[in-house]
Parts: C-alpha cells; structure tokens; sequence
C-alpha cells in the first residue's frame, strides 16, 4: 500500500508526486478512516502477543 512512497523518502531521490503517489493516498487515507475490526477475546483460548522493536519503532499484535 505504501510502496510508491517508498522512493520519495530515499536520500537525494527527485520528490514526484504521480498516479500511483495518489492511489496509495487515497488508500491509505480510505483504510485509516475506516473502524478496525475489534472483537474481544474468548475466554479459555490462546492469546499471542508479537512485538518487535527496531531503533527509532516499536510494534505489537495482539493475536
């Protein structure tokens, strides 16, 4: 979804925005505009939790 965005972040890369920069907009804002799907957890079942963690991030799920 992000990936034409991906070259205009690059060091010295000619920011251009085309078609495909606006299609990823236009999801991406479609996508965060839309509720998630939540649903609490069933009682007895297995629940994961997976994180990860870089230098300047951190990101977890909740499975």
């Amino acid at each position: 979804m992000c990936h034409p965005f991906s070259a205009l972040v690059k060091k010295d890369a000619r920011f251009h925005w085309d078609e495909s920069c606006q299609e990823a907009f236009e999801s991406i804002k479609r996508y965060l505009m839309n509720r998630p799907v939540l649903a609490a957890p069933i009682l007895g079942r297995l629940l994961i939790l997976y994180t990860t963690t870089l230098d300047e991030s951190l990101g977890a799920l909740l499975a």
